[in-house]
């Protein structure tokens, strides 16, 4: 899944790409910033500003609403 956020800080990602398994539970991150840096996440790697979360993913529809578009 892709997440677009759209807004002005400079330090926060503007796009996610999620891998999601069948229990709604993150598998793997990446974290695209505006300068076009990435920081990924696994689960064998994790960074200081990008982890896996800890609780499911919320439906596509949810996600939507509250940050824009997905793919």
């Amino acid at each position: 899944m892709k997440v677009v956020w759209p807004h002005d800080f400079d330090e926060e990602p503007v796009s996610y790409f999620h891998e999601v398994g069948d229990d709604n539970y993150e598998t793997r991150r990446v974290q695209v910033y505006r300068d076009g840096h990435r920081e990924r996440a696994d689960e064998s790697h994790e960074t200081d500003t990008a982890g896996l979360a800890e609780i499911p993913i919320a439906p596509v529809d949810e996600i939507a609403s509250q940050h824009g578009s997905q793919d």
